[in-house]
């Protein structure tokens, strides 16, 4: 199972990205903001999770495309 939530660091996204990788899903998580994907990121990896994570600001559609070749 693969998943693509947007998130912040402080977020529903970041606690369903938590446990969608707990239940052995590959996360990849995505942000407008580079510093809020490295904290993400440091915080899942920390718990032994299979995640994977970019920045991507919705209102950019190549930003978006290339998140969407990253998932699929």
């Amino acid at each position: 199972m693969s998943c693509e939530l947007g998130l912040t660091v402080i977020s529903i996204g970041l606690a369903i990205a938590e446990r969608l990788g707990e239940e052995g899903a590959h996360v990849v998580i995505s942000s407008r903001k580079q510093a809020n994907v490295i904290s993400a990121l440091q915080r899942l990896e920390q718990k032994g999770l299979s995640v994977e994570g970019m920045v991507c600001h919705v209102g950019r559609k190549e930003d978006c495309q290339h998140l969407l070749h990253k998932v699929y």
